[in-house]
């Protein structure tokens, strides 16, 4: 079954990292990308973890219950399924990178320019193709996406006061010409005129 695909503000949230390997280094560069407060739990690190907390000692459940989410990600299977287990029946959302089925979310692939965030979610089924799939869209979209949308945030009122219903048709010509133009917008503020084609 397909994942809701929904996007959440992690900021300061505590979010727990069991496991000290690869997979785990990885898990917290996505979380602490995005401002939440990390700690990892592990017995023995593998990876060099900055930006979060470590507790290097073997998992205990106390160590969790006061996290928003837990990413599970040992290298033992039936580990990650204990702690998922736990989490589900602690109302704890947890992500196991070793079964899906344990998931109660999943850490999408993603591309980030400031606030622009682009996922791509097979839900768990293949990070393989997550990543081709990310990799693909990276390289046809524009590298100033931030830049365009601070921009068009920045006109965003001007043009529902001044176009109303039209405003939806504007935005479309603008982000057009943005693409075209490095992130740039029209000089001015007569959009409907500099934006016929």
């Amino acid at each position: 079954m397909a994942y809701f695909p929904v996007n959440i503000n992690i900021e300061n949230k505590k979010c727990f990292v069991i496991g000290g390997g690869t997979v785990a280094k990885r898990k917290v560069n996505m979380l602490l990308d995005f401002g939440a407060d990390v700690t990892v739990v592990a017995e023995e690190l593998k990876q060099d973890f900055e930006g979060c907390n470590v507790l290097k000692k073997p998992f205990e459940y106390d160590d969790i219950k006061s996290a928003f989410f837990v990413v599970a990600s040992t290298d033992n299977k039936k580990l990650n399924s204990e702690i998922a287990q736990y989490c589900r029946e602690n109302n704890i959302y947890v992500n196991s990178v070793t079964n899906a089925d344990d998931c109660t979310f999943t850490l999408s692939s993603y591309i980030k320019q400031g606030d622009v965030v682009i996922s791509v979610n097979t839900s768990g089924k293949s990070p393989a193709l997550s990543k081709y799939l990310r990799e693909y869209i990276e390289k046809i979209i524009p590298s100033n996406l931030s830049e365009l949308l601070d921009n068009i945030n920045g006109i965003r009122q001007n043009i529902y006061e001044k176009y109303g219903e039209n405003a939806r048709h504007i935005f479309r010509k603008l982000i057009d010409y943005g693409f075209k133009n490095q992130g740039k917008l029209p000089v001015g503020d007569d959009y409907e005129d500099k934006n016929r084609n």
